[in-house]
């Protein structure tokens, strides 16, 4: 599934650089008074959260800052054991035998106690405040600088996460939308010489309202 692409490459990202630039602002931001930061990525499906938190995740201005990088999808089943074990998946880089709650526990505060970590929840959908509270009652060891970093759907699931305000994101303008669309339908992303050909994409582009996702899909299906 999600697990496997946080290597984006960054020619692949279109119309993202001032959001990375903002997020990355926030993450760094000196006057945050919490050691543990939560910074929540909203906006609809197919919009590139996702995405734009994997840019921000390879950036070299926090690989040099944070000295842990964990990244977990959570999806539908918000279960503490199991995001648990996703994270010390991600520290360890490897898959984890059965353990018990108490000894993966342990395990995690090993890895992140008294670091600068970044870990990015991707994909959450847990509104109930008091599970939050308890995973995040076990990761609030780390260093003064830690953050995490949420992409979500909901706006209910930010308000209940966040510390710092969360980011919208919004889908690409028209400009972004058609070098996104060119990229997928024509030959090396070349502009097509029938003028047709470019109305006919345009109209297209402008039904995708900007969601890169849409942009994506049928820019491959129409490949010219």
């Amino acid at each position: 599934g999600r697990e496997s692409h946080h290597f984006v490459r960054a020619e692949d990202v279109i119309g993202r650089e001032v959001d990375k630039k903002v997020i990355i602002e926030r993450l760094l931001d000196s006057k945050i008074e919490e050691n543990v930061a939560v910074l929540p990525i909203v906006g609809i499906g197919g919009l590139g959260k996702t995405t734009l938190a994997q840019f921000v995740f390879n950036d070299e201005e926090i690989k040099s800052y944070f000295e842990k990088k964990l990244w977990v999808c959570v999806s539908h089943d918000f279960d503490v054991k199991t995001i648990v074990e996703k994270i010390l998946e991600s520290a360890k880089g490897s898959k984890l035998g059965s353990l018990e709650i108490n000894t993966m526990i342990n395990d995690l505060h090993k890895e992140i106690d008294g670091k600068r970590y970044l870990l990015v929840l991707d994909d959450l959908w847990n509104d109930d405040s008091k599970k939050w509270d308890g995973l995040k009652g076990l990761l609030k060891g780390g260093a003064i600088g830690s953050r995490i970093l949420v992409t979500t759907r909901e706006e209910k699931v930010a308000k209940i996460s966040k510390t710092i305000e969360p980011y919208y994101l919004k889908g690409l303008n028209e400009e972004e939308s058609w070098s996104l669309f060119k990229q997928k339908a024509f030959e090396k992303g070349q502009e097509p010489e029938n003028l047709r050909i470019k109305e006919i994409a345009m109209e297209i582009i402008r039904k995708c309202k900007g969601i890169p996702l849409a942009i994506k899909t049928i820019g491959s299906l129409l490949y010219f």
